[in-house]
């Protein structure tokens, strides 16, 4: 095209010419292959460059929305850069942390974990794990899980920190850990045997330290028995009623259930204690069966003595053909015989807690049971006659002794009535 446009209007026509001329249409072919390389070129930086500005966008959205606290720090421990997780848990502004030490926030005790974890990272280029705490902006404590990594450019070289909250899962456990302590003590000192019982291999998998002092048998001892510690410390006929009538009922148990018992067992001196045993349900397998009873094991042997003689007396008394009543030192009834209830027609459950007063006839003066009441609570024994009414409405005279039971003071008053015909 130049060379023809050379030949029309300029006319000259030799070898060097068009030689030249040939030259110069060859360079500009090359300009043009090189103007579309250049524009490829460009295109594919503009793409790579969008594609780099969209991460750069991406990265920066989860760095800052991210649910844990992160940040980037120097290679001399100095916080680049915080997300808003941070600002937000910690109360910081960025002006306060960024560019700082951090440990400026990191709990005083935490110090050397917190450093020995930014030097292994740096030293040894692993990922470290560390649970710590930091200090927000009030001054409170904040229980974090910590992952430390570096990440290695040719520009430079920072730490990335992600630290989660664990604050509530660590004040949790530590309340639990407070409570399971107490729980410990308040086990280790009561005076009952406490332990948990495998069902299905009728052994004790735990109990406090009051089985040994109480059943005279060490912890080793103990041990070497369990697998038929009940056929040792238990005598033959209680072992036997609670192999047929109790243990049957472990495998239907309901957990509001409390079985109460009371067994002979077998000190190791040979001596046969008494003991009330109440048990529920502890835990259960994955088929919702009984798997561990737990219990405990009150001492009545002495008890038991006691209530037996206690049984005679309220026997002796419910047998006596005389009205017996024992009031508190307030006068309320706790106490009445079958004569009493059969006389006044009022039965014992009618009586109990009440006032002997309900039963007044209105034959007495107000100065009458003034007196009566100044003698007994100065501890002196009352004797005459009082006209009361019964449930019916009746009028009845007894003589009655009224007397004070004392220990220094005065606990209960103790009526023996005898019916006037």
């Amino acid at each position: 095209m130049i060379k023809d446009f050379l030949k029309k209007y300029v006319l000259v026509n030799n070898d060097n010419l068009n030689s030249d001329v040939s030259k110069l249409e060859e360079k500009i072919e090359l300009s043009k292959l090189k103007t579309d390389e250049i524009r490829e070129l460009v295109d594919k930086y503009t793409n790579v460059q969008r594609k780099l500005e969209i991460e750069r966008k991406k990265f920066k959205l989860i760095f800052e929305k991210s649910p844990i606290i992160r940040m980037f720090i120097s290679t001399d421990g100095k916080i680049d850069t915080v997300n808003d997780t941070f600002i937000n848990m910690t109360g910081y502004t960025r002006e306060l942390v960024e560019h700082k030490s951090i440990f400026n926030i990191v709990h005083d005790d935490d110090y050397g974990i917190v450093k020995m974890a930014l030097n292994r990272v740096l030293t040894e280029k692993i990922v470290s794990k560390i649970v710590h705490r930091y200090i927000d902006v009030n001054n409170n404590i904040l229980y974090m899980e910590t992952t430390v990594y570096l990440i290695e450019d040719n520009i430079a070289n920072f730490i990335v920190i992600a630290s989660e909250d664990i604050t509530h899962e660590i004040t949790t456990n530590i309340k639990l850990r407070d409570k399971q302590h107490f729980i410990k003590k308040v086990i280790s000192i009561v005076p009952s045997i406490i332990y948990v019982f495998d069902v299905e291999h009728k052994q004790f998998v735990w109990s406090n330290k009051r089985v040994f002092s109480l059943l005279g048998y060490t912890r080793d001892e103990i041990t070497k028995i369990n697998t038929n510690m009940l056929s040792v410390i238990m005598s033959e006929s209680d072992y036997s009623r609670y192999l047929n009538n109790i243990y049957p009922k472990y495998k239907s148990l309901q957990n509001d259930v409390v079985l109460d018992n009371d067994f002979n067992f077998i000190h190791k001196n040979g001596n046969i204690l008494k003991f009330n045993i109440k048990e529920v349900v502890f835990s259960r397998d994955k088929n919702d069966d009984v798997k561990e009873i737990l219990g405990n094991m009150t001492d009545i042997t002495g008890l038991s003595d006691a209530y037996q003689q206690l049984r005679l007396n309220v026997a002796v008394l419910n047998s006596a053909t005389d009205s017996i009543i024992i009031t508190d030192e307030k006068g309320d009834i706790i106490f009445v015989n079958n004569s009493f209830s059969r006389i006044s027609g009022y039965n014992q459950e009618e009586l109990l807690g009440k006032n002997p007063r309900m039963l007044k006839s209105g034959k007495h003066s107000n100065e009458f049971y003034n007196e009566l009441w100044k003698t007994i609570s100065s501890g002196n024994i009352w004797e005459g006659e009082i006209t009361n009414k019964n449930k019916n409405g009746e009028l009845y005279t007894e003589q009655t002794t009224i007397t004070p039971v004392s220990n220094g003071d005065i606990h209960y008053y103790f009526a023996i009535k005898v019916l006037v015909q």
